[in-house]
């Protein structure tokens, strides 16, 4: 079953188009569009369909073979104005494709996120390009702001001690900690153990 394309309308509000079909950003052309040579799955629990201002949404047009740009669509007794439409990916999936638009020369620059290509499936309903590549569960959005998340991190904080970096025994790593390595060509190297917030490698902070 063919994919069809996804656009979002100015307040942000996703629609499926009735004619064109799903196009992605063409890895051989920079700049143009063209059909998947692979298939969608279904849109993975908790990615979300993201509205990309400034940049209008190429579909694949089955009747004449051509690529269209959309800007217009009649929504009802109304025209709307479109964007294109991605997925946000949560952790563990990695995109394969990206959505092909037409960007604007005021289009804003879009927050970091792991957009990848999206479509309706009729059957399927909303699909997304993309692999789940971490199956770890501690990457699952399910397993974070639950409920009890309050209270776990309280008694997590009731039982933490604050420990002085000069107080550790020589040869213990931890936070803060200086660790010498060589490589096996003897050349040495001296990193600092920090936390993941400031962590800069190129610096030795690691």
């Amino acid at each position: 079953m063919a994919t069809q394309l996804l656009f979002a309308d100015e307040q942000g509000r996703v629609y499926e188009h009735p004619t064109l079909l799903a196009a992605v950003r063409d890895a051989s052309a920079p700049g143009s569009a063209a059909l998947a040579a692979d298939a969608p799955g279904p849109l993975p629990a908790h990615a979300q369909l993201a509205a990309l201002p400034g940049r209008r949404p190429v579909g694949f047009d089955p009747a004449t073979g051509r690529m269209i740009e959309l800007s217009e669509m009649k929504l009802g007794r109304r025209s709307a104005r479109v964007s294109a439409v991605a997925a946000v990916l949560p952790p563990g999936w990695t995109r394969t494709r990206l959505p092909a638009y037409r960007k604007s020369a005021v289009a804003p620059i879009l927050p970091q996120w792991a957009y990848t290509a999206a479509g309706w499936d009729p059957q399927a309903g909303h699909v997304a390009w993309a692999l789940h590549t971490d199956r770890r569960g501690h990457w699952d959005p399910a397993r974070h702001s639950t409920p009890e998340l309050t209270r776990l991190v309280r008694e997590r904080l009731a039982r933490a001690e604050v420990v002085e970096v000069s107080t550790v025994p020589a040869g213990v790593v931890s936070f803060g900690s200086g660790v010498h390595v060589r490589d096996e060509d003897g050349r040495e190297q001296r990193f600092e153990i920090v936390s993941s917030q400031t962590a800069a490698p190129a610096q030795g902070k690691i």
